[in-house]
């Protein structure tokens, strides 16, 4: 994983878990879900998601490329 795949990755979960943190203070509090923490959080999960499928696929297409090289 190149830096800059490894900092934005760190970023989106340190946001998820923070979303995460102020649904639960924000249940705990008033016993209903706030549904604009509730949106943020599953936007968040869609991007992470969607993050570590990029990285997974260009890791797979890196390795595709090496072994056509060495051919």
């Amino acid at each position: 994983m190149r830096l800059s795949e490894k900092i934005s990755l760190g970023i989106l979960t340190t946001l998820s878990f923070i979303v995460a943190g102020g649904i639960a203070c924000t249940y705990s509090t008033t016993n209903v879900v706030n549904p604009i923490l509730a949106g943020a959080l599953g936007i968040l999960i869609f991007l992470v998601v969607g993050a570590i499928g990029c990285m997974y696929g260009n890791r797979r297409l890196a390795k595709r490329r090496a072994s056509q090289v060495a051919r």
